[in-house]
C-alpha cells in the first residue's frame, strides 16, 4: 500500500499551500522546457494571481538631478526565453469561453512574454496538439488539479469516461456537463507521463470538497489520480491543505 505521508506534502492552511505552489511555478517559469498547466478555481483564485504579480510590469521613478527631470520606466521579472506553456485539456463546445482564454486571463504577464510559446489547443486538430506536447521529449513539468467526484477522481479529464492512454476526446460525467456547459472535452493521455523529459507531476488538492476524492484515489487505481499513484510514484507529489486530508 502506498504511504500517503511520503507522497503528500501537507499544509495547515490553504494560504500556505497557495504560496508554496506559486513559488514552485515562479521558479519553474525561469527554466527552459514545456510545462502543462490546469485551469479551475484551485489555481485561478489564489495561485495564479501570485505568479502573475511576480512577472508583472512594475513602474519606477527615475530622477535626473543634472537636468532636473523625472521620468517613469517599467520593468518586469522575465520568464525563461525557452519556456513553453500549454494547457492540459479543452472543452469541446461552441462558446467563446475556453480553458486557453481562462489561462491567458489568469497569467497575462506571463503569456505576454511568451507570445507564440504559449500553445493554444485547437479542438478541431487534436493530432497537432498531441504532436506538440510530445516533441523534443515532452513536458518537463505537468501540473494538475483533482476532480471532486470520488468515483472518478480525475486529473486533467483522465478518468472521466475511461483511463485514456493517449490524447483523446472524452465524454464528461453528468455533473461536469452541467457545470462546464459542454458534453465533451479533449484531454492529455497517460502516455504523456512516460515522457523522457518529465521531471515532476504536481497535483494540487484544496478544500473539503476534494477530501473524499483524494482518499478514494489511494484505493482505486481506476481513477485518474489512482492511476498516477499506482504507476508514477517516482515523479508524483501531491500538495494538499488540511481540509482536503480529512477524507
Amino acid at each position: 500500500m502506498t504511504d500517503r505521508a511520503k507522497l503528500i506534502k501537507s499544509f495547515k492552511t490553504t494560504q500556505e499551500l497557495d504560496e508554496e505552489v506559486a513559488t514552485e511555478l515562479i521558479n519553474e517559469f525561469q527554466k527552459p522546457g514545456l510545462i502543462l498547466l490546469p485551469v479551475g478555481k484551485t489555481f485561478e483564485s489564489s495561485i495564479y494571481p501570485i505568479v502573475n504579480k511576480y512577472f508583472a510590469y512594475e513602474e519606477y521613478k527615475v530622477i535626473d538631478t543634472e537636468n532636473q527631470d523625472t521620468r517613469y520606466n517599467s520593468k518586469h521579472k522575465q520568464v525563461h526565453s525557452q519556456l513553453w506553456l500549454s494547457h492540459l485539456d479543452e472543452l469541446v463546445n461552441d462558446k467563446k469561453t475556453s480553458f486557453s482564454t481562462k489561462l491567458i486571463s489568469s497569467l497575462p504577464s506571463v503569456v505576454d512574454q511568451l507570445q507564440e510559446r504559449f500553445y493554444v489547443i485547437d479542438i478541431d486538430d487534436m493530432t497537432r496538439y498531441d504532436l506538440f506536447i510530445k516533441r523534443g521529449g515532452g513536458p518537463r513539468i505537468i501540473v494538475l488539479g483533482l476532480g471532486a467526484d470520488p468515483e472518478i477522481a480525475h486529473v486533467a479529464f483522465i478518468g472521466e469516461e475511461f483511463i485514456n492512454t493517449t490524447t483523446a476526446k472524452v465524454e464528461l460525467s453528468d455533473p461536469l456537463k452541467d457545470s462546464q456547459g459542454a458534453k465533451f472535452a479533449l484531454t492529455i493521455g497517460t502516455d504523456i507521463f512516460r515522457s523522457s523529459n518529465l521531471e515532476r507531476i504536481i497535483v494540487v488538492v484544496k478544500g473539503a470538497s476534494k477530501a473524499e476524492s483524494l482518499a478514494q484515489a489511494f484505493s482505486n487505481p481506476d481513477t485518474g489520480l489512482g492511476y498516477l499513484i499506482n504507476n508514477h510514484l517516482d515523479k508524483l507529489i501531491i500538495y494538499a491543505d488540511d481540509s482536503a486530508l480529512q477524507g
